[in-house]
C-alpha cells in the first residue's frame, strides 16, 4: 500500500477504479435485485448479468487493440462516462413506475460493452504507471481498493433501496463514474504506450490482434494461465450472479441478507489483498495462485451445502479471501509475463475470461430454475476444482521466457 503514497499518478487511478468498481457492485447487486423483483424467475437474474457478458465478449478483441493503439487513459475516461450516459434511460422508467425486463437488459448489455473497452486499457495502465517491478503491489493495493468497495457497496445499495427506491440506487452509480472520470483526468505526464519501435508493426487492428493471439497460445505458461483464468470466471466465480436466489430462497434472508453476503465476500477480498499488499514482490506467485484457486473451489462447495446465513457468511468471507490471493498472482503473472506493446491483446483475453463469467450467469440461471441454486453452485465448484487440477502442472512448470517472439508473424 506504499504504493499509493509513492506515486501520485498511481494514487489518482487508485480512486478512480475504486469509485468505479463501487459504482459496478452497486450495479450488479441492484440489477440482479430488480430483475428478481419484475420476473420472479432466477434464469432472467442470470441472464441480465449475461448480457454484460454478451456485450463483453462480442467486443473486447476490439478493446485489446485500442489499448495498445489509443492513449489508455482516455479509454478509460470514455468508458466511465458512456457508463453514465448508459443508465439515463433505465433510471427514468424506474421513477416513472413503468421499467421492462428488456431496458434492464439492454443496460447491462452496454455496461458489458464498457467493460470490454476499459479493462484491457486499465491493466496496461497499470504497468504503464509504476512499472513492471511494482505490478504486484499496486495489483494488490487495486484489489485492497476493489475489497473496499465490495464491502460498503451492497450495505450502501441496501440502505438507499430501503430509504429512498431502487432508481436512487442508479442515481448513485451514475454519481461515482462521474467523479471517477474526474480523477482520471487529473493524471499527467503519462508515459507513451507503444514504443516507435512497436507501433510500426500495429499495420491493422486484424493483423494486431492476430500477433497477441499468436503470442498467447505460443507460449505454455501465459496459455496455462489463460485457461486457468478462463475456468475461474465460467466455474469459479459463478455463483456470484445467483446470490440474490441464494440470500431469498435457501438463506430466507431478503435484500439483507444478500448484503450482508455480499460484504462479508468482500471483507474476506479485502483481507487477502491486503496481506499481500504487505510484500513489494513475493517469488512464489504460481504456487499461491494454485493454492488460492483450490481453497476457493472448495469453499464455494462448501457454501452451497450451508442453509444457514451465519455460516454462509464464514464460508463466503473464508472463500473471497482465497480467490483474492489467487486471482492477484494470476493477474500479476500475465501483466509480467508479456512485453510492454502486447499487454493491451493479452489484457484482452483476460478480460474475456471475464466477459464468459457473466455468460456463466445464463447457465447457472437456467440450472438455478430446473434443479436448484445448490446444485448450480456446487457444480461450479467442482468444474472450477477439476480444471485447476488440469493446468497446476504446466504452470508450476513452465517458465516466462520460452519464446522468442517474431512480431512480423
Amino acid at each position: 500500500m506504499t504504493l499509493l503514497f509513492e506515486n501520485y499518478r498511481f494514487r489518482l487511478l487508485w480512486i478512480a477504479i475504486t469509485l468505479a468498481s463501487l459504482g459496478d457492485i452497486v450495479f450488479i447487486t441492484v440489477q440482479g435485485w430488480l430483475t428478481l423483483d419484475i420476473t420472479d424467475s432466477p434464469f432472467w437474474v442470470g441472464a441480465t448479468m449475461g448480457m454484460g457478458g454478451v456485450g463483453m465478449i462480442s467486443t473486447v478483441a476490439i478493446g485489446g487493440v485500442l489499448a495498445d493503439l489509443l492513449p489508455r487513459r482516455s479509454i478509460i475516461v470514455f468508458s466511465g462516462i458512456f457508463r453514465a450516459a448508459a443508465l439515463i434511460l433505465l433510471t427514468q422508467t424506474i421513477f416513472m413506475g413503468d421499467v421492462q425486463l428488456w431496458q434492464i437488459l439492454a443496460t447491462s448489455l452496454l455496461f458489458g460493452i464498457s467493460d470490454a473497452m476499459r479493462a484491457p486499457a486499465h491493466m496496461a495502465f497499470v504497468v504503464d504507471i509504476v512499472g513492471e517491478k511494482r505490478v504486484l503491489s499496486a495489483n494488490a493495493a487495486n484489489f485492497v481498493g476493489l475489497g473496499i468497495a465490495g464491502i460498503s457497496a451492497p450495505l450502501i445499495m441496501a440502505l438507499i433501496v430501503n430509504s429512498f427506491g431502487i432508481g436512487w440506487a442508479y442515481i448513485f452509480i451514475m454519481s461515482v463514474e462521474i467523479i471517477s472520470v474526474m480523477f482520471l483526468l487529473n493524471i499527467t505526464a503519462i508515459p507513451s504506450l507503444p514504443t516507435e519501435n512497436n507501433s510500426r508493426n500495429l499495420t491493422s487492428p486484424y493483423k494486431t490482434f492476430k500477433q497477441g493471439a499468436v503470442y498467447i497460445f505460443s507460449t505454455n505458461k501465459i496459455r496455462n494461465l489463460i485457461i486457468l483464468a478462463l475456468a475461474s470466471e465460467a466455474f469459479g466465480w459463478a455463483h456470484v450472479s445467483m446470490l440474490p436466489v441464494l440470500a431469498r430462497d435457501i438463506l430466507n434472508s431478503g435484500v439483507s441478507g444478500l448484503g450482508y453476503l455480499q460484504s462479508a465476500s468482500f471483507a474476506g477480498f479485502f483481507i487477502g489483498s491486503f496481506v499481500i499488499s504487505i510484500f513489494s514482490d513475493i517469488k512464489w506467485k504460481e504456487i499461491i495462485t494454485i493454492v488460492g484457486s483450490a481453497g476457493f473451489s472448495i469453499l464455494i462447495i462448501a457454501l452451497s451445502i450451508s442453509e444457514s446465513l451465519t455460516l454462509s457468511l464464514v464460508i463466503i468471507f473464508a472463500a473471497y479471501c482465497f480467490g483474492s490471493v489467487g486471482e492477484m498472482c494470476m493477474a500479476t503473472l500475465i501483466q509480467t509475463s508479456v512485453p510492454g506493446h502486447m499487454r493491451g491483446r493479452v489484457g484482452s483475453f483476460q478480460a474475456f475470461a471475464w466477459s464468459i463469467n457473466k455468460l456463466s450467469s445464463f447457465y447457472m440461471g437456467t440450472i438455478s430454475g430446473l434443479i436448484g441454486v445448490q446444485i448450480a453452485i456446487a457444480g461450479s465448484g467442482i468444474l472450477m476444482l477439476t480444471s485447476l487440477i488440469g493446468v497446476s502442472r504446466n504452470i508450476l512448470g513452465s517458465t516466462s521466457n520460452e519464446l522468442i517472439y517474431d512480431s512480423e508473424n
